[in-house]
């Protein structure tokens, strides 16, 4: 998954590591990760993923809680 802060600040923690959000920032993380999301002010993330390429692949992995 890539994660672009197209404005505001917060924190994305993968996986138990936090990072520090701000606008231009890019983030990547493996899709099976725990991602949680916390905003200190209003927060727009673009996010995307090349989940279709690995299904057909047959390499995508999920984790359900």
């Amino acid at each position: 998954m890539v994660h672009v802060v197209v404005e505001g600040e917060g924190t994305m923690s993968i996986d138990g590591k936090d990072y520090d959000l701000k606008p231009g920032e890019i983030v990547v993380s493996p899709c099976w990760s725990e991602r949680i999301i916390a905003a200190q002010s209003d927060l727009l993330l673009f996010s995307f993923s090349d989940k279709a390429t690995q299904e057909k692949l047959s390499l995508w992995r999920e984790h359900l809680s």
